[in-house]
This record gives C-alpha cells, structure tokens and sequence, in this order.
C-alpha cells in the first residue's frame, strides 16, 4: 500500500523534481517548461504564500518513491485544499485515498477537495484528457492518460482549447471585417496598445487590476497581487515583448486585456529545459518582418550567428491566445473585437500559422459563447474543442 511521506531534507526535494524525468522518460511529447513554477511554488518561495500554505509530500510504495504531490491551502480560498503538482508512475492502487487521507488529517476545516488545481488559475490547472500523442502547447498541462483513473472517483471539472489555423483570421483582418455591431458605443472610442516594458511594475498592476475586474465569475478564481503576478512574468522578461500584453483603452481608461505567448515549448525537445540557447533561438528567429522571413542579410550580426548556431531549434509557428479579458461595462462595445483585430495583425507580420487558446471551464458560458462566436465567424461553422482538460474537485 502506497503512503504519503512529507517532504524536507535536501534528498526528499531532490527526489520530488526528479519525479516527473521517471514519469515521462521515453516519452517524445512531454515538455519540462513548468520546473521553475514547481521549484517557486513547491516550497513556498512565493510571495503567493504571504496568504497561502504548502506541504509536499512523497508518494511512496515500500522502499520505492513512486510519485509526489503538495497539498495547497489560500486563505482566498478559505473552504478548499488543492492537490497540486501530482506526478506518479503507471500501476498505483489506492491513489486517491492516500491523497485524500493526507489532505484530511494536514487541512482538516478544508470542505472542498480540489485536484489539479495549482495555486491558482494564473500558474497552472488540470490534467490533460485529450491528444496525448501531441506536445503541449506551452502553458497547457501534459500528463499521462491513468492520472485520470487515479481520481475517476471524484466529480471532474470539464475544460477545453480551441485551435485554429490563423488564415481565416488573417482575410477577415485584411477585409477589415474584424468588427461588430456594438451596441454601447461606436469601437472607434476603444484604442490598443502594447505594455511598456520600461514600467513592467506598473503595467503587470493594471494586468492583475483587470483579470481581479473581469474574471470573478470564473470557476476558482480568486483575486491576485500585482506583486505575484510580476514574480510570475518575471522569468520570462527575455522572452516577453511588448506586443505579448495588449491592453485596450476607452479615453484612456483601462478596460481590457489581451495575453498571448509564442509556444516557447516548440524550442525545447523532450526532457529539456529552458536556458539561454533557447532564448537567443527565438529572438533570432522572430525578430524578423513577415515579408523577410528568408532574408538573413536582413539580420544583424549576432541574430545571424544564432540562426547559424542554434539550426537545430525549429521556429514557432503557434501562439497561445492565453487571456482575454473585458470589463462587463464594454463587453458589448466591440473591446474584443479591438484586440483580436491588434492581434490578428502581430500574427500576420510575425508569421505564426497557428493560435491555440488556453482552457476555458465549460460551464464558463460566456467565455465558451464568445470564443465559439469569433471562430464561426471566421470559419464559417461551429468550432470543435482541440484538447481537453479536468480538474476533479470533491469532499476530503
């Protein structure tokens, strides 16, 4: 019978990040770009845990350390514990009573068990239940298909992605079709514009002011700090361009957001994790006009060199469209319609193919209506979910 140890000498941690290289070794799909997220939060090292606490344990059958996984509780969330950052090896029994055991006796005024949950919908959530023999897009969870049998007793959480060839975005864009009748006001009131990364601070603030304004009716949601969310982004200042954060203004009022990533997990094979090669790759390989793709003449030096050096790493050819976001008094002013075009237009002169969205719950139904809207106008029917998720939620 498998138990749960707690996890605190340097050897425990050592054996928790090596989990996942046990779990996924030999698989060609999987992607090692959460391991700064699990090292940040893991343990707490986050500003997160200002209101929030942590214990990580080891999952253990015998002598062998078979799996790991922490258990998370947000005094924003004052009624939940979430089982966070579960990796364990095929062919477990009593999976999820051990959990469920542990959750009991370490959060024992928790009523709500939540699993696949971590932390918080801005660092990750669910497993994958769908296209198991694809990578993930970045920011997307992977994770073998029996970690679904492992918690099949417990209520599970529907979401889903929709992925879609840009194309038909790009006609509409140049067509100028890319708008609504509104019925607010009239969208040329609405501007867009990119963050200033010389006030990153100041910029990730309005982000967290907006997302805390827009999403408190999204399953699990609770408020954030701009203080976590700049930790968040802060890894990634090298890779993160001004155009990734739109921001859309009615006379200079804040009153929406777009979010969006190049899948940065294109970069990495399997197994590997991100470092400075990666980063050179991409800026070489997007800093180049749509219209000069193939012109390395075009480059300068260094960008040049990285192209020559780094070959073996593909470009990015999907973006992930990760949030969008409006405040309820302009979400029938054409606000989205605004930064889809903005988008639209990065994603044509960059050259990206591809845009996937990040998850929406499916009981969201305003976020399932508006993006099941914009795609049947591009395309003409009604979308298909891509992947699919779960977060599995019950009593402990």
């Amino acid at each position: 019978m498998i138990r749960a140890v707690p996890v605190g000498s340097r050897a425990q941690w050592a054996q928790f990040h090596h989990i996942s290289s046990m779990v996924y070794a030999g698989n060609p799909f999987a992607r090692n770009t959460e391991a700064d997220l699990v090292d940040l939060l893991a343990r707490p090292r986050s500003v997160f845990f200002s209101h929030a606490r942590v214990e990580s344990f080891l999952l253990c059958d015998g002598p062998h350390v078979v799996g790991r996984f922490s258990l998370i509780a947000d005094a924003n969330m004052p009624d939940a514990v979430q089982v966070a950052f579960f990796e364990a090896i095929f062919g477990l029994s009593d999976v999820e009573a051990c959990v469920r055991q542990t959750a009991r006796a370490s959060f024992p005024d928790a009523t709500r068990l939540i699993v696949g949950l971590c932390g918080h919908l801005n660092y990750a959530a669910g497993f994958l239940a769908s296209r198991f023999d694809e990578p993930p897009i970045f920011g997307l969870p992977y994770s073998p298909p029996y970690y679904l049998d492992y918690f099949a007793a417990l209520k599970p959480r529907h979401m889903v992605s929709y992925r879609f060839h840009n194309e038909s975005f790009y006609r509409l864009w140049r067509e100028n079709r890319l708008k609504r009748r509104t019925t607010i006001r009239e969208t040329s009131g609405i501007t867009v514009r990119p963050m200033d990364r010389r006030h990153l601070r100041r910029e990730i603030a309005l982000y967290t002011e907006l997302n805390n304004a827009c999403f408190q009716e999204h399953p699990f949601w609770t408020d954030r700090r701009p203080e976590e969310d700049y930790e968040l982004f802060h890894p990634f200042r090298f890779l993160l361009k001004e155009e990734n954060l739109l921001f859309a203004e009615d006379g200079g009022r804040p009153v929406g957001f777009l979010l969006w990533y190049p899948d940065f997990n294109q970069l990495a094979v399997a197994g590997e994790t991100f470092g400075p090669r990666h980063v050179l790759a991409y800026q070489a390989a997007h800093t180049v006009p749509r219209d000069h793709a193939r012109t390395a003449a075009w480059m300068r030096p260094a960008q040049a060199l990285a192209h020559r050096t780094l070959r073996r790493v593909a470009p990015i050819d999907t973006t992930r469209l990760t949030e969008i976001a409006v405040r309820e008094s302009h979400r029938k002013a054409g606000v989205v319609e605004a930064l889809i075009r903005a988008y639209t237009k990065i994603q044509y002169l960059r050259g990206f193919s591809w845009t996937e969205g990040g998850f929406i719950f499916e009981d969201n139904v305003a976020s399932i209506t508006m993006t099941r809207r914009l795609l049947e106008t591009a395309f003409g029917q009604a979308p298909e979910p891509y992947r699919r998720f779960v977060v599995f939620e019950d009593q402990p």
